[in-house]
C-alpha cells in the first residue's frame, strides 16, 4: 500500500524497533488500525510493515477529517522520541507539505516555522541547518532522517567534499 505524503514526514521506526513492534502485534493484535485517507496510509505505516513482516491482517480505518496534516502532527509530536536533528527535518518536510506541493489542496495553513519548530521544541537554527543540507545534499538529508547522522556530521562530511560554503550561503537566507 503506498504512503500518504504527509505521513512521510515522520521518520520510519529503526529496523530493531519494527522488529519489536512486528512482535508485538503478532502476540497482542494490532490495537490501533491504520487510517487512512485518499487511498494511502496516513498514519501507521509502521505498524503496517509490523503487520506485513508478522502475517497479521492489517486493520484500516479512514480519516473522517479536513485537517490531516494537524492531524498526523498532533499524532506524532508526542508519540517520538526524537533527536533535535529528526526534529528540524520534520519541520522542513511540515512546511513543504504545507506549501501545497501536492495536487490535493485541502491541506491546512500551517503555523509558521518557528510555531512548528517551538512545538516540537528545537532551534529555528536547526531548521535552517536542515534546509541548507537538503539542498547542498540531498543524500546527507535522508541520513539526517533516518538517525544514521546528526546535523553536525553532515555539515562535516559535506564541508569535507569542498561544498560547506553551499550551506553557509543557504543559512544566511
Amino acid at each position: 500500500m503506498e504512503f500518504h505524503p504527509i505521513a512521510n514526514i515522520f521518520p520510519m521506526m529503526s529496523d530493531e524497533e519494527l522488529s519489536e513492534l512486528a512482535e508485538s502485534i503478532e502476540s497482542n493484535g494490532l490495537r490501533v488500525p491504520i487510517l487512512l485517507h485518499e487511498g494511502k496510509i496516513l498514519d501507521g505505516r509502521n505498524r503496517y510493515q509490523a503487520c506485513e513482516s508478522s502475517g497479521v491482517k492489517p486493520e484500516y480505518t479512514e480519516y473522517g477529517g479536513n485537517d490531516p496534516l494537524s492531524h498526523v502532527l498532533g499524532l506524532n509530536l508526542h508519540r517520538r522520541h526524537l533527536i533535535s536533528g529528526r526534529k528540524a527535518i520534520v519541520v522542513a518536510d511540515a512546511q513543504t507539505v504545507g506549501s501545497g506541493i501536492f495536487k490535493n489542496r485541502n491541506i491546512a495553513v500551517l503555523p509558521t516555522q518557528e510555531g512548528l519548530a517551538k512545538a516540537l521544541n528545537v532551534l529555528s537554527t536547526y531548521v535552517r541547518e536542515v534546509k541548507g543540507i537538503k539542498r547542498a545534499s540531498p543524500d546527507h538529508y535522508e541520513q539526517i532522517k533516518s538517525g544514521e547522522l546528526t546535523i553536525q556530521q553532515a555539515k562535516r562530511e559535506i564541508g569535507a567534499d569542498g561544498t560547506n560554503h553551499i550551506i553557509q550561503l543557504d543559512l544566511s537566507k
